[in-house]
């Protein structure tokens, strides 16, 4: 039996724990539009801890074709979890080094297979291993081409887009064949992709802190879509579904901030704040929600009922595969025995 005396430590480590000023928090807001929020990770390693020193913790983050968590922490490398809620950093679980220059591998998930923006390793593309371990980069076409901090997948085609400092550009991850969607002329943070594949946004941030959204078919440098003044937005990621916010954007904040943004009218809500330093963001393929970076921590906001955020869904391994080959062809063998019977008796 537990003590009063611990009874009474453990009830105030769990208060003061609820009221930590740097936990990310729903508004209420947040809580009436019908968000949840939970904590994926904590305790996890960070070179500075203050939203104006600009760095950082856990970066680019997503879910490989196991159902599996990749995350990559700066200065040390990318990690492999198992996903989840509640849990605490394990530094055993490294899969690969990164030097201290390498600052940002956004990664996404290309119908299984797990790419990587790497800004400061020459802003090259690179493709992953399963385990987050590089496995080689991939050689693209026209050769002005640079991968950013911001990489996402068009859901309706499978190419990569991802932002740079000198604009907008979408990949093919089978043939490296890039086109430039268009020469912001300002660098862009956090892209993601509108579901029928037709609007790319991202973070202008420094360059009036606001969240754009480009036209891929016309080339335009000029946004289609402008989201009202916010502070120091980010990641972003789009809500599918079929419910009241499908084409909204979400946006992280450096400042601890996660807002909604209409994504026609461009107003925005905030929905949750109190956190450190938002970053990244990341499509958790086992449940829809997004991943939230934070300085230290990782959350999950999930926007309710017959909703998820757009992505690339996680996909079979190849062992799944042929087990369902196999599957498939015994169903097969035992309709054609079906079949087969009556004739037999038939004839008997």
């Amino acid at each position: 039996m537990w003590s009063r005396t611990w009874l009474a430590i453990l009830a105030a480590a769990s208060i003061a724990n609820c009221g930590s000023a740097d936990a990310l928090t729903l508004t209420q807001a947040g809580i009436d539009d019908g968000f949840t929020l939970n904590l994926y990770m904590s305790g996890i390693p960070a070179t500075s801890g203050t939203p104006s020193s600009g760095c950082c913790g856990p970066l680019g983050i997503a879910t490989n074709s196991s159902g599996q968590v990749v995350m990559q922490v700066y200065g040390s490398g990318n990690y492999l979890f198992s996903d989840g809620n509640g849990l605490v950093f394990n530094p055993a679980a490294k899969t690969s080094s990164l030097t201290a220059t390498q600052y940002g591998m956004a990664i996404t998930n290309v119908n299984g297979v797990l790419y990587a923006g790497n800004q400061d390793a020459g802003g090259v593309l690179q493709r992953l291993n399963s385990d987050g371990s590089l496995n080689s980069n991939v050689v693209t076409n026209p050769a002005n081409f640079i991968a950013g901090h911001g990489i996402s997948t068009n859901p309706v085609n499978g190419n990569i887009i991802t932002s740079s400092s000198n604009g907008l550009w979408e990949i093919n991850p089978a043939t490296g064949q890039a086109r430039q969607i268009a020469a912001t002329g300002a660098a862009v943070d956090g892209v993601s992709v509108s579901a029928d594949g037709k609007i790319v946004y991202g973070a202008l941030d420094g360059n009036g802190n606001v969240i754009g959204g480009w036209d891929m078919a016309t080339g335009s440098a000029v946004p289609v879509f402008v989201s009202q003044v916010l502070n120091d937005p980010d990641g972003t990621g789009v809500i599918g579904g079929s419910g009241k916010f499908a084409g909204d954007i979400v946006a992280n904040g450096n400042f601890g901030e996660v807002w909604l943004i209409d994504h026609v009218t461009g107003v925005a809500t905030l929905i949750a704040t109190g956190g450190t330093r938002g970053d990244y963001v990341g499509i958790d393929g086992n449940d829809g929600s997004l991943f939230l970076t934070q300085t230290n921590e990782v959350y999950k906001l999930g926007c309710g009922p017959d909703c998820g955020f757009v992505g690339t869904p996680a996909v079979p391994e190849a062992s799944t595969w042929a087990m369902m080959i196999l599957g498939f062809a015994g169903v097969g063998f035992m309709a054609y025995r079906r079949k087969a019977k009556p004739s037999l008796m038939a004839t008997a």
